[in-house]
């Protein structure tokens, strides 16, 4: 079975054949003007050339033929009525006046210098006009008309009883040299219209592509990953209203990859799906010049990756439970998410770590980047080998139980400034936070232990267990401790950029 055009082909179908009223209207108002003109040129021609009252009736009546015909379908048209049939009606009707207007004066002026006459030009000029219908099909009709019509009264005039001394010009072969040309005009006027027709189709796809920038205002960039870059912009459509948004564009290398294309995608599908406080919002998804984009939530702070490098000890116990608090309720709603049929879609974010959370300037915790999520128990490896579960490392049958393990690294991480492992090899023991922090509590100390354990059936079943125990011990201040460590954040970073930029002068 042959698949669906893309959706912007059927809507530029769609949107052609709307059209096809107003190119059918504007093409017979082009016709009634001509035969306007050419009523008043024949009444011209007829008193200062002497044509007798039978020649000069008979070209009125074919000028007055087409003229009438075009008023009527131009009443027709405007009148909101577009019988399928008329534009090959038109066609016939247009093509033929040539015939006509030629054989009237091959009666009047004879064979020889009737066939020399300009409406053999017009034939040309007619079939190239029909390429405005855009229907291919009927410039072919058109050319093929024509060639017929016109070899027809060549036929016939050369049968005739006036004479013909040039031979050789109006012999057959150059009555089948004039027909083939009007034919391979139809031709060349159908591939015209084709042609038109895929130029406004690529400009389309172009447009759509292009869309996405039209409305986003680049900035400067806020982050880099595995797959892209991501810049602050700012969401400008018309009407004035302006939003602060995150752009994210895949790498130009990446984009060669077939995978890396599909873990895009897969990430703006699933981001669009959530919808969540805990979750970053994905808002938009085009392509421009071969690349993808996507359109995010722009989150006014720093990654927590940010917040540990600029706090190498550790993050406030306060500051730690309000994110364990956050955190565990973003995968609570996304493990817990339902799919279509209406039953849980069981999503395994599988790439929880630093740089994928972010940390508003108000403290506000939001998990991102689900280009490698998936839907129930997988055994791919895949995600960073420093945050992954043992199970997950293995290649061995995983489930969300895998994003608790690396909660559990991530909270480790906030509270010692240290990660737990490097790489996939994973150590015979785990240290609890307390050994290297002794401020931390008994109950978070072992919370986060119950999240590191290496058998999934010991760990904790459940990110809503999670958010449950970390409610117990949070505080309200939490938050605030949050947005004061990403302000601190911010400040190391301008320091850090401004050193920087003393520094390269002196090393010219």
């Amino acid at each position: 079975m042959p698949s669906a055009p893309p959706l912007l082909d059927r809507l530029f179908e769609a949107q052609l054949r709307r059209d096809d009223p107003r190119r059918q209207a504007a093409l017979a108002q082009v016709m009634l003007v001509f035969g306007v003109l050419a009523t008043a040129g024949v009444a011209v021609v007829a008193r200062s050339s002497g044509w007798t009252t039978q020649v000069t009736l008979a070209r009125l009546i074919c000028v007055a033929a087409l003229t009438g015909y075009q008023a009527a379908a131009l009443a027709l048209l405007r009148a909101g009525k577009h019988p399928p049939a008329l534009p090959w009606v038109s066609t016939l009707v247009e093509v033929s006046f040539p015939g006509a207007i030629l054989w009237i004066n091959i009666a009047q002026h004879g064979a020889e210098r009737g066939l020399a006459a300009p409406p053999l030009l017009t034939w040309p000029i007619l079939i190239l006009a029909s390429a405005f219908r855009m229907r291919p099909r009927v410039c072919v009709f058109a050319g093929l008309l024509a060639a017929t019509e016109a070899m027809a009264v060549q036929f016939l005039a050369i049968a005739g009883p006036s004479p013909i001394t040039d031979g050789a010009f109006y012999g057959p072969g150059a009555m089948a040299v004039r027909g083939l040309m009007l034919a391979l005009t139809g031709l060349m006027a159908g591939a015209l219209a084709r042609h038109m027709t895929r130029q406004l189709v690529e400009a389309l796809h172009a447009l759509r592509a292009q869309d996405l920038m039209g409305k986003y205002l680049l900035h400067e960039p806020i982050g880099h990953g595995g797959m892209g870059q991501v810049f602050r912009a700012t969401y400008s459509p018309e009407g004035g209203f302006e939003k602060t948004v995150a752009v994210k564009r895949i790498r130009t290398d990446a984009s060669k990859g077939r995978r890396f294309e599909e873990m895009f995608l897969d990430e703006a599908r699933i981001g669009a799906s959530l919808a969540h406080p805990n979750v970053v919002q994905v808002l938009d998804v085009g392509k421009l010049e071969g690349e993808y984009v996507l359109a995010l939530e722009y989150v006014d702070g720093a990654s927590l990756a940010a917040l540990l490098k600029a706090s190498p000890r550790g993050l406030p116990i306060p500051a730690v439970l309000h994110l364990a608090v956050e955190l565990s309720s973003a995968l609570e709603y996304i493990h817990h998410r339902l799919g279509p049929d209406g039953q849980p879609a069981g999503l395994v974010h599988r790439d929880v770590n630093p740089p994928n959370v972010l940390v508003s300037r108000l403290g506000e915790v939001k998990l991102g980047d689900f280009g490698i999520a998936t839907a129930g128990q997988s055994d791919e490896f895949a995600g960073k080998p420093e945050y992954m579960a043992p199970e997950q490392a293995s290649g061995v049958r995983y489930d969300s139980r895998a994003d608790l393990f690396a909660l559990g690294l991530v909270l480790h991480e906030s509270l010692t400034g240290k990660r737990v492992f490097q790489g996939r090899t994973v150590p015979t023991e785990i240290f609890p936070p307390g050994a290297s922090r002794p401020d931390v509590p008994r109950e978070l100390d072992q919370l986060v232990m119950d999240l590191l354990a290496i058998d999934p059936m010991r760990r904790i079943q459940g990110a809503g267990d999670v958010r449950a125990r970390a409610a117990g011990m949070a505080t309200r201040d939490g938050r605030q401790a949050l947005a004061v460590e990403v302000v601190r954040a911010k400040v190391r970073t301008h320091e850090a950029a401004a050193e920087e930029t003393v520094k390269e002068p002196r090393a010219m």
